[in-house]
């Protein structure tokens, strides 16, 4: 898997466990067929860069070997009912289950840099 944080310079990154046993989770219950999970990494990027991640969830989607769809109407649902548990919560990147890096990533990078902006 992958983490990916579009969210400027870091300096450090820090991963709640929490955030790790959601992955894990999620890629387990995985839809059969289904390759990988991707989904939003939340938390808060201090001052001097240092990059917080405390939650995370999984967002469905649809992909062919060069598109990936994610469901945003769920992505933000999702989002809205974190804040309203951690308002301090905000977008500080996105993972992928899977073999690595794909080019359809780009994609994924350039929806959660507009979103985590």
């Amino acid at each position: 898997g992958v983490f990916h944080f579009p969210c400027g310079n870091q300096t450090g990154v820090k991963v709640n466990s929490e955030v790790i046993i959601n992955v894990l989770d999620a890629y387990v219950r995985r839809n059969e067929g289904q390759e990988r999970v991707i989904g939003t990494l939340l938390g808060s990027v201090s001052e001097n860069g240092k990059v917080d991640v405390r939650n995370a969830y999984a967002v469905p989607h649809n992909e062919s070997s060069e598109q990936v769809a994610l469901d945003i109407e769920f992505h933000r649902t999702m989002l809205e009912l974190h804040q309203k548990i951690s308002s301090r919560d905000t977008i500080v990147g996105w993972f992928s289950t899977g073999k690595g890096i794909v080019n359809s990533d780009a994609l994924i990078q350039e929806f959660y840099g507009h979103e985590s902006a």
